[in-house]
């Protein structure tokens, strides 16, 4: 079987994370082509060594050869089936190419909802009445993900799974980072993972975490890039947090980044069912979201809730009362609890095959 996975973006995230896993239970089973514009910052040679075939394409703005594009790789591709990860249904274009060339599509949702805009959201509404009538299977990773996608349609929920053997805690790994890092073992280390775009409200982060400054001895630890960095590396230095705040960048090495920190600080607009936070989780540490995300994210005992209607003030309080360190112990017995729950990426992969399987004899 040959399947063609779309659609990954600029910047490295959520479901170039949930593909790579995919990708890796895959191999040996199913040959996988993924597509991505060329200024991917995507992890191609992972994606290689799981044998994935990584093609690079013009990105959506240079709309004519776009689809060019994307009609020629299908054409040439003999591919069984395309399986559209989207976010929202702005941009159908891969799936109607699909059609036009009679490959089985299968659309899986992964967000709540995201930013498309008075314009883009009637634009929404019907290319996912136009999908309805394409795809042969409709797959989500929460029940607020599949609403946002399909509606009143019939859709499955598939949990988004990770390699928990992966962020198993390792007590090494956290004293060489926050050595690296120069963090005494006493500072409460909080972290933020995610693309610095509105929708993960930045400012707000910044704005939060100042005012827990106030009250513990705090760091945080940003992982991820984004046109918001200019703004929050401004907001960082008229708090005076220069020495408070780190700026990592895109990193492959989160793993070891969660073993070295204790807390995770969301306070997302809007979310479907973030990765991040169940890496979090099966690494062991506590969660502060806000609860504009899914609350299926909620999988250990460790995770606090907060409005974004509160204060600052009040929010910042209530982090500062819980977000203690977590022994050693708890923090491997959460990982635990994450794989018993049904996120291990094997779980999520071969269900995704059996669908695999299913799309494709429908074909």
């Amino acid at each position: 079987m040959k399947v063609l996975q779309f659609e990954l973006y600029k910047k490295t995230g959520g479901i170039e994370s949930f593909l790579l896993n995919l990708d890796s239970y895959l191999a040996g089973k199913v040959e996988c082509d993924v597509v991505c514009p060329f200024s991917s910052s995507l992890d191609e040679p992972s994606f290689n060594s799981v044998g994935t075939k990584v093609i690079k394409i013009a990105g959506i703005r240079h709309l004519g050869k776009y689809t060019i594009q994307v009609d020629e790789i299908m054409r040439k591709g003999k591919y069984d089936l395309v399986h559209m990860n989207k976010c929202s249904a702005i941009n159908i274009i891969p799936v109607l190419i699909a059609h036009k060339n009679r490959i089985p599509v299968i659309i899986h949702s992964h967000n709540s909802m995201t930013r498309v805009g008075m314009i883009g959201l009637p634009i929404h509404m019907f290319n996912r009445w136009i999908m309805g009538h394409i795809s042969k299977a409709n797959l989500a990773c929460s029940e607020v993900a599949g609403k946002w996608m399909f509606g009143y349609r019939n859709y499955s929920v598939i949990k988004n799974g990770i390699d928990t053997n992966k962020y198993f805690f390792n007590l090494k790994d956290r004293e060489i980072m926050r050595k690296g890092f120069g963090i005494a073992d006493e500072t409460i280390v909080f972290t933020n993972l995610g693309d610095l775009r509105k929708q993960k409200n930045p400012i707000g982060l910044i704005n939060i975490f100042s005012e827990v400054c106030k009250k513990v001895d705090a760091m945080l630890l940003i992982v991820g890039d984004g046109v918001f960095r200019k703004e929050m590396e401004k907001q960082v230095e008229s708090f005076g947090l220069n020495n408070k705040v780190v700026f990592l960048g895109h990193r492959l090495d989160i793993s070891m980044i969660l073993c070295a920190v204790d807390c995770l600080l969301m306070p997302s607009f809007y979310e479907g069912l973030p990765m991040s936070c169940i890496e979090a989780q099966a690494s062991g540490i506590k969660l502060f979201l806000s609860d504009t995300i899914s609350k299926e994210v909620e999988v250990t005992e460790h995770v606090y809730w907060f409005s974004l209607d509160q204060s600052v003030e009040k929010i910042a309080d209530m982090i500062a009362e819980n977000c203690t360190q977590l022994q050693e112990d708890d923090r491997k017995e959460d990982n635990l609890i994450v794989k018993e729950k049904g996120f291990d990426y094997e779980i999520m992969a071969h269900a995704i095959y059996e669908n695999y399987c299913l799309t494709a004899n429908k074909g």
